[in-house]
């Protein structure tokens, strides 16, 4: 399936029930999984997004993320925000990060996205989060392995692409064509599973 539900102990302080909306069961560390699918005829998500789930499944990676997320939000998420939201007007949207634990008072995971785009076998991903520094939209944090390469509300992957080292105008340009190509291939279930992908 191209959306599922994992158990990720260590992430439960990112279930926090007063953001989220993903999992009905945060408490158990149970998170939303939506695998954006290649647009070609196989059946099964790529190996570098499998290497990716595998990756989070692994509890001490999943240590080394919160520490990279918290260290991001600090010293990068916060100084953002307060060039255009002044912590002294909105101070409750500015809980203190002093440790890991504290994030749970800054962002819910609703579901973590792997993306369709890899770099040396692993998929980059992203936590779509509810936040309190954005109660209308949320944050997406978009990450590779335990490194966070950006933040915001866009997707446009021009973070990705330098980490990645290739031309973002290249890739966005081919991303545009094989998308609008892929509405002009007759496609029809795969029989492994009797079912079209997502974007069939």
């Amino acid at each position: 399936d191209w959306e599922l539900e994992l158990k990720l102990e260590k992430f439960k302080i990112l279930n926090n029930s007063e953001y989220t909306r993903g999992s009905e069961k945060p408490s158990e560390g149970l998170f939303k999984f939506e695998i954006f699918d290649e647009f070609n005829s196989n059946p099964d998500p790529e190996n570098y997004q499998i290497n990716t789930i595998n990756f989070l499944l692994n509890p001490d990676n999943q240590s080394k993320v919160l520490t990279s997320l918290w260290k991001y939000s600090r010293d990068i998420i916060y100084p953002h925000y307060k060039t255009f939201m002044w912590e002294s007007e909105y101070p409750e949207c500015y809980p203190q990060l002093t440790k890991v634990e504290d994030l749970n008072k800054l962002y819910g995971i609703n579901r973590i996205v792997i993306k369709r785009i890899g770099h040396e076998d692993f998929a980059y991903y992203i936590f779509d989060c509810s936040s309190c520094l954005d109660f209308e939209h949320g944050i997406t944090v978009t990450l590779y392995k335990d490194t966070v390469i950006d933040h915001g509300e866009d997707w446009d992957d021009k973070k990705v692409c330098e980490h990645k080292g290739i031309d973002y105008e290249s890739y966005h340009e081919k991303a545009v064509k094989d998308y609008n190509h892929k509405e002009l291939i007759l496609t029809k279930p795969h029989p492994k599973y009797g079912k079209l992908k997502p974007w069939q």
